[in-house]
């Protein structure tokens, strides 16, 4: 099952903080994951959920063995 979490590409090439994993709430983004985590605790979110947005074109290929 697939679900969007970013519906704007104005985070491409960012890591973006959310609260959750289940909340889409963005409250960091950075380019650095310390920046978007440092946004998202002086928000008082102390255990933020970190994830990167790939640039639009760019393809990731994952392979477990």
């Amino acid at each position: 099952m697939e679900r969007l979490m970013i519906k704007s590409n104005k985070y491409n090439g960012k890591y973006v903080a959310m609260t959750s994993i289940s909340d889409n709430t963005v409250i960091g983004h950075g380019s650095s994951p310390e920046e978007a985590l440092n946004k998202a605790r002086e928000k008082g979110v102390e255990n933020p959920f970190l994830l990167y947005i790939p640039d639009e074109d760019l393809v990731h290929i994952y392979y477990v063995d």
